[in-house]
């Protein structure tokens, strides 16, 4: 597709009303985006038929209000890319779905055609049970070659993309607004991280358009259909996450749900899940036999901390090895206590280490 087509293509996508069903309809009557674009309004009504309706005034006011060019210069500036439908690029699992997104705009990375990609989805509200069942599932299965893909949320989401990158495995983001932002903003550096690393963050939205309630849905099939099966740790029951899994079994895909104690609301989802059907989950291999894959041998050893001062390297490379305590850091690395412990303070701090409690500390 020559870049002029593309940029119509993307032009026609800050028009809200006009979604995947209406911009097939332009596109088979002009035979292209730019003929739509170029066309009379009384064109426009004609070609959208019984589509028209009520949102046609809205249609054309924002579409006098748009400039292509303008979009195409805005999207370039926030370094957001797009593929369309027709390009060979297009993810091929994602164009198999029902109302594919005829543009998905992305930064960094798409997946790759040969990538198996899995969907990892969960509350918000993740308990202690849900991190920990994230990082055991999570580690090994990206290990074994899994991409995986989530939405950037806080809570499962956002846990299961940092274990990814952890363990040097792949990993992108679905999220429910234009690219120009982060959200939540709180994931701004996660992001960043995850682009650094080869990953990619998607969107169907464009640039401008901000993260509402009623995209998140939209969002949750893009996850779904961008992976071969969707993997529910922690939901509850009326929870995003169960959105994600139905797209899943509408587009005949696998489903995994971690079971829970059946006293707690974030277990609820899951549990029923299974009751439909969906397999369980409590150790990596449940999810890689179903993709015939297997866990690795070796495990790929999680990149260092970024150490600031020869005591915060002295420290991070003596946790290596697994959690220690105070006392022992500091006879390892023959610093004073008061040293070590002041240290310890500021790479908690800055997010790189954690205490376990019990003067015990580990990275992260």
């Amino acid at each position: 597709m020559d870049t002029w087509e593309k940029i119509y293509w993307c032009a026609w996508k800050k028009i809200y009303a006009v979604g995947p069903k209406r911009f097939e309809l332009l596109r088979r009557h002009f035979g292209s985006m730019q003929n739509a674009w170029e066309a009379s309004d009384s064109e426009i009504a004609m070609a959208l038929g019984a589509e028209k309706s009520q949102n046609l005034e809205e249609i054309l006011k924002t579409k006098s209000q748009t400039e292509p060019d303008a979009n195409w210069q805005a999207m370039e500036k926030h370094q957001v890319k797009a593929v369309t439908l027709l390009e060979p690029e297009y993810p091929k699992l994602l164009k198999e779905i029902h109302s594919a997104p005829p543009v998905l705009f992305f930064k960094g990375e798409l997946p790759k055609a040969e990538e198996i990609c899995l969907a990892v989805v969960g509350t918000r509200a993740m308990t202690n049970f849900g991190k920990t069942a994230t990082d055991l599932l999570v580690e090994p299965l990206a290990q074994a070659g899994l991409a995986i893909i989530s939405g950037l949320a806080l809570g499962i989401d956002g846990e299961a993309h940092k274990t990814a990158l952890n363990a040097g495995g792949q990993t992108f983001a679905v999220v429910g607004s234009g690219l120009d932002q982060t959200y939540p903003p709180q994931h701004k550096q996660l992001s960043e991280e995850m682009l650094a690393k080869g990953g990619g963050i998607m969107s169907e939205f464009t640039i401008g358009t901000p993260a509402l309630p009623h995209h998140f849905p939209l969002r949750n099939r893009i996850i779904a259909g961008l992976a071969k099966g969707t993997l529910i740790i922690e939901a509850g029951e009326k929870s995003g996450a169960l959105l994600t899994a139905r797209n899943a079994l509408d587009e005949n895909r696998e489903v995994f749900a971690v079971p829970g104690d059946f006293t707690r609301p974030s277990a609820l989802g899951p549990n029923q899940l299974i009751k439909l059907g969906a397999t369980t989950v409590t150790k990596p291999e449940d999810v890689l036999n179903v993709f015939e894959l297997k866990t690795t041998t070796a495990t790929k050893p999680k990149a260092l901390p970024r150490a600031d001062t020869p005591e915060e390297e002295l420290i991070i490379k003596n946790l290596v090895a697994g959690a220690k305590h105070v006392d022992e850091l500091s006879s390892l690395c023959d610093l004073d206590p008061s040293i070590v412990n002041a240290t310890l303070i500021m790479l908690e701090l800055k997010g790189r280490i954690r205490h376990l409690g019990g003067l015990q500390y580990e990275i992260i």
